[in-house]
C-alpha cells in the first residue's frame, strides 16, 4: 500500500467517525454509557451499593493507605472524565499504570480484539465484560475508588471496586449523612458496638494490673472504635497526683504494655478529659470527689444517660470497705434509667466462709444482676472456642462420656518463680491462685451439658451443676486426691534459680505450696468414673495450659501379628486443647509405618488458632470490660457459682493448712514432684510438661 499502513489508517479515519457507534448507541440494556448526558459520577452508596465489596468490618467507604493525585489532563478534543464532586468513584487514566501502582491495579482479565470497528467497551456481544489493561486505548478503562485519606485502614482494603451498574432512567443519587462534629474522635470509621456510653472508675487505677492489663485494656478498645461514643476514665488511689500527672502515667503505661504500637492521635483522644480521685478506700472524701467528678460527667451529657462502672482492682481486704462506702454515698443506683456495676477482681474470698460473708456485703448494696466477678481466663479467645469446639461439631457428642473418655489431665504450668509477688503469693499458693478459680472453669466448661443458648444464665446454670456433682472431700480423704509441694533450687532458661524458700521475703518456715495437683471425679451420668487430674505449679519445665481428653483404647487388635517378638501396640486417642502459649487443638491417631509389616505409631493432627485466623487475638481483658460495660455475664462468676468452687477447694486448704511441714520437694525445671504420680491409676500416667 502506498504511503505504508500510517497513511491507511489516516485516509480511513472520516470512515471510521461515521461508522463508530455514537456515545449511547449499542449499548447493553443494564449498562450506561459515559457521556455528558447530565450523568453524575459513579458512586457506591446508591440503590446498588450491595454490589460493592467493602473491607469486612468497614463502614462508610473504603480506606486506602495511601491516595494518588490525579491531576486533570484531558486533551482538547475529549470530554472530562475525572470525577469533581465530593467523595466519586475517579476513572484512573489509561496509558499512565504508574498512577495505579501499590495494589490499585485491576487485576488482568482477556485481552481485546484487536481489529477495526470493535465498537465501543459496553456495545452488546462484544468486550463489555473484559477489563482493559492500561494502553489498550486512550479513554479510561476502569473507575477505582480513591477515599478520602483520613479514613485509615488495613492495606488489604486498597482494592478496586467492584463495578457498579447505574439504572438509566435515574438522574441523581442518594446522598448519605456526614458524621456530626460532636462524633467520638475514637471510633471515627470504624466499627462500632452497641455499648451504652459510660463513665468508668478504677479503683488502684495506677497499681500492677491496672497499667499492665486495664489501661492497655481500654486503649486497645478505643483504637479499634469499639468504645461507646462518651466514655469518661476516672481513677482512684492513696497516691497525690493532678489530673495530668494521671495522663502522663496511664500514656507511659499504655505505651509499655499495649499488645499494638500506640498511635498518639487515638491516646491523646482517650486520655483527654481523664480525672484522678486521691485519697485512702475507707475515706468519706474519696466517694464525694467520684460522685463531685461524675456529675460533672452527667452534666456534659445533657440529657444523656450515663452508665456507670466501679473496677476493684485491688488487694482483696479492700473490696467489702469500697463496696460499703458506695452503698453509703449513694454511688450504687441512678435515679433514671442509667445503669451501675461493680466489676470484683480475683480472689474471690480466700476461704468458703470468706467468700460467703463477702457475696453477702456485695448483694447488700448491689444486685446480683450488676456484679462482675471477673476471671480471666474466661476472656481468653481459646477457652472461649471450647464453647464452640463442643457445641458446633456433632463429630465429638458421641464420644464425650464415661463410655470413651478414659481420663482428663488439666494442666496450668509455669516457668517463673513468684518475682516479686511473695507477699501475695505466700498467702494464697497455687490452689488458690490457680486451681479455685481458672481451672474449675476449664473443668466446668468441658463437661458442662449442652445449654438451651449462650445466655448469661443459662451457661451458669450448667457450669453450678457441673461444681454440685463433684464431692467435696473428707478431710481424711485429701492426701488420696491431692498432693502439694515447692519448687527447690535448679535450673530454668539455662540458669540457675533459688528454691521458693529462698526467695526474697518468703519465710524460711513456709508451708505455702508452689505446686498442686488433685485427682477430682464428676458424679453424674455422663462422667460417672472417669478421673479428671488437675495439676499447676511454678518453676516447671515449661510454661503451657491445656487439656488432654484420653480416649479408651480400641477393644480388639485385629492386626496384632503372629510374631511375639514383635507385638503391635497402640497408644490412645488423645485430644489436646491448648490454651497458651500456642493456641489451638490436635488429635493424635494411630497410622501404619511404611514397610511390609503392620506396625503403627501415633501422628498429630493440628489445628493453629493463629495460622488459620490470621487477625491478632484481643486480650482476656479488653472482651471482659466490654462485655461488663454491655451488661453481658455470660464470662462472668454468679455468687453461687464461686461458693460452688470453694466447697470443692476448702476442705483441702483447711487440712493442708493443719498440716506441718516440710513440704515436698521438686527441682526448678522439672516434671513436678514424684509424688503426684501417686493420685494416677495403673492405666494413666501424666502428659509431659
Amino acid at each position: 500500500m502506498v504511503g505504508g499502513p500510517k497513511t491507511a489508517v489516516k485516509r480511513l479515519s472520516p470512515i471510521l467517525d461515521v461508522l463508530a457507534p455514537k456515545p449511547d448507541e449499542g449499548a447493553r440494556a443494564r449498562l450506561a454509557a459515559h457521556g455528558p448526558r447530565r450523568r453524575r459520577p459513579l458512586r457506591e452508596d446508591g440503590p446498588q451499593r450491595h454490589r460493592v465489596r467493602p473491607h469486612a468490618g468497614l463502614r462508610r467507604g473504603l480506606r486506602p493507605l495511601r491516595q494518588e493525585r490525579v491531576r486533570p489532563r484531558q486533551r482538547e478534543d475529549r470530554a472530562p472524565v475525572d470525577a469533581g464532586e465530593r467523595r466519586a468513584v475517579l476513572a484512573v487514566r489509561a496509558r499512565r499504570p504508574r498512577l495505579r501502582a501499590g495494589g490499585q491495579r485491576p487485576r488482568l482479565a482477556r485481552r481485546l480484539h484487536r481489529r477495526f470497528r470493535r465498537g465501543p467497551l459496553d456495545a452488546r456481544g462484544r468486550d463489555g465484560q473484559g477489563r482493559p489493561h492500561p494502553g489498550h486505548h486512550r479513554l479510561a478503562a476502569r473507575p477505582l475508588l480513591l477515599a478520602r485519606q483520613r479514613r485509615l485502614h488495613p492495606p488489604d482494603a486498597e482494592r478496586p471496586a467492584r463495578p457498579v451498574r447505574r439504572p438509566r432512567d435515574r438522574e441523581g443519587r442518594e446522598e448519605v449523612s456526614t458524621p456530626g462534629p460532636d462524633e467520638n474522635p475514637l471510633v471515627e470509621g470504624l466499627e462500632r458496638l452497641p455499648v451504652h456510653p459510660t463513665s468508668l472508675v478504677i479503683f488502684g487505677g495506677l497499681g500492677d494490673l491496672a497499667k499492665r492489663k486495664l489501661l492497655p485494656a481500654l486503649y486497645n478498645l478505643a483504637h479499634e472504635g469499639a468504645l461507646p461514643e462518651r466514655f469518661h476514665l476516672v481513677g482512684t488511689s492513696r497516691s497525690e497526683m493532678t489530673d495530668e500527672e494521671f495522663r502522663k502515667e496511664a500514656a507511659e503505661a499504655i505505651r509499655e504494655h499495649s499488645r499494638r504500637e500506640p498511635d498518639e492521635t487515638v491516646l491523646e483522644a482517650l486520655l483527654a478529659d481523664v480525672r484522678w480521685v486521691a485519697g485512702t478506700f475507707d475515706s468519706a472524701s474519696v466517694y464525694e470527689g467520684i460522685a463531685k467528678v461524675l456529675g460533672e460527667f452527667d452534666e456534659g451529657a445533657g440529657a444523656l444517660t450515663l452508665n456507670r462502672a466501679f473496677y476493684l482492682s485491688t488487694a482483696p481486704d479492700f473490696f467489702p470497705v469500697i463496696v460499703e462506702q458506695l452503698g453509703a454515698h449513694g454511688l450504687h443506683e441512678l435515679p433514671d434509667e442509667g445503669e451501675v456495676r461493680i466489676i470484683i477482681e480475683k480472689p474471690f474470698g480466700t476461704t468458703l466462709a470468706s467468700a460467703i460473708d463477702l457475696n453477702q456485703k456485695v448483694l447488700s448494696v448491689f444486685s446480683e444482676q450488676q456484679v462482675f466477678r471477673i476471671d480471666h481466663y474466661l476472656g481468653k479467645e481459646t477457652v472461649q472456642n471450647m464453647l464452640a469446639f463442643r457445641f458446633a461439631n456433632r463429630m465429638f457428642e458421641p464420644v464425650w462420656n464415661r463410655d470413651h473418655i478414659q481420663s482428663v489431665q488439666i494442666t496450668a504450668s509455669e516457668d517463673i518463680g513468684i518475682g516479686s509477688r511473695a507477699g501475695y503469693y505466700d498467702q494464697a499458693g497455687a490452689l488458690r491462685d490457680l486451681v479455685q478459680n481458672h481451672m474449675m472453669q476449664l473443668l466446668c466448661l468441658l463437661c458442662m451439658e449442652p445449654p438451651i443458648d449462650l445466655g448469661a444464665d443459662e451457661v451458669r446454670n450448667e457450669k453450678v451443676k457441673v461444681l454440685k456433682a463433684i464431692r467435696p472431700p473428707a478431710p481424711d480423704e485429701v492426701d488420696q486426691m491431692a498432693v502439694r509441694a515447692q519448687y527447690a533450687k535448679g535450673s530454668a532458661g539455662g540458669e540457675d534459680v533459688p528454691g521458693y524458700l529462698d526467695e526474697a521475703d518468703v519465710p524460711a518456715d513456709s508451708n505455702t505450696e508452689t505446686y498442686a495437683a488433685l485427682r477430682l471425679h464428676v458424679q453424674n451420668w455422663r462422667w460417672a468414673g472417669v478421673p479428671f487430674y488437675l495439676r499447676t505449679g511454678k518453676r516447671l519445665a515449661r510454661k503451657v495450659t491445656e487439656i488432654a481428653v484420653t480416649l479408651k483404647p480400641v477393644p480388639h487388635v485385629a492386626f496384632g501379628g503372629s510374631d511375639p517378638a514383635h507385638p503391635t501396640t497402640l497408644m490412645p486417642n488423645q485430644l489436646v486443647l491448648t490454651m497458651q502459649p500456642n493456641e489451638g487443638v490436635s488429635l493424635s491417631l494411630g497410622a501404619k509405618i511404611p514397610g511390609t509389616r503392620m506396625r503403627i505409631r501415633p501422628v498429630q493432627m493440628d489445628f493453629q488458632y493463629g495460622t488459620a485466623f490470621v487477625s491478632q487475638s484481643p486480650e482476656a481483658y479488653e472482651r471482659l470490660i466490654m462485655d461488663a460495660m454491655r451488661g453481658d455475664a455470660t464470662l462472668f462468676t454468679r455468687n453461687d457459682e464461686a461458693e460452688a468452687q470453694w466447697r470443692i477447694c476448702d476442705p483441702i486448704v483447711s487440712t493442708w493448712e493443719a498440716t506441718p511441714g516440710p513440704l515436698p520437694q521438686y527441682e526448678a525445671g522439672s516434671q513436678g514432684p514424684v509424688e503426684a504420680a501417686s493420685l494416677l491409676r495403673e492405666i494413666d500416667s501424666w502428659r509431659r510438661i
